[in-house]
């Protein structure tokens, strides 16, 4: 009884997740708000000629044309590290850049207005003109060190910044036809 009992349940759960799939468009009521949460979403990437990753997707409804304004609230957080090393006087230059740009789609083609909108920049370069640290030894026992007798190695200098802000954009998506749609940030 109980294994017939777990395979009607199963196979009821299985009918009704495809019905609820195939007539999502019509069980869809329409819409005058659509609210979507995320979790954290680590994008680690250490070019800038990286394509956009959706982060949020909603489904809306709409029963007629529609202007949608969409409104982006996102916490952002950048972390940048630079390293210079110099020895002799000669100066090392070492620059990082990080950011977020959002834009909103509709049905993954049409960009809602104004298109790509910085939520969070920095730019950060560092240069040092420093001497070395000089050690000598005296390699032959003479009792003397001689500029041959010295290594300098180089000096580092390190910057690390983490920083963290919250955001908020309103987009608008004018003239948005009847039906449903999906919208991606």
């Amino acid at each position: 009884m109980r294994k017939s009992l777990s395979v009607l349940v199963l196979t009821l759960v299985v009918m009704i997740s495809f019905g609820l799939s195939a007539a999502i468009g019509e069980t869809l009521p329409s819409s005058k708000a659509v609210a979507k949460v995320s979790n954290v979403t680590i994008l680690n990437w250490t070019s800038s000629d990286v394509p956009y990753t959706t982060i949020l997707t909603a489904a809306l409804k709409t029963s007629q044309q529609k202007d949608l304004f969409i409104d982006v609230s996102l916490e952002c957080g950048l972390y940048t590290r630079t390293l210079v090393k110099s020895k002799g006087g000669t100066q090392d230059t070492t620059m990082a850049d990080a950011g977020i740009s959002v834009m909103v789609l509709i049905d993954g083609v049409v960009v809602a207005e104004p298109g790509e909108v910085v939520f969070e920049k920095r730019m950060q370069e560092l240069s040092a003109k420093l001497g070395g640290i000089l050690s000598c030894t005296d390699v032959n026992g003479d009792g003397m060190i001689t500029l041959d007798e010295c290594t300098i190695t180089e000096e580092e200098i390190q910057l690390v910044l983490d920083t963290m802000s919250a955001n908020s954009f309103n987009f608008i998506l004018p003239d948005v036809g009847v039906g449903v749609h999906t919208l991606e940030v």
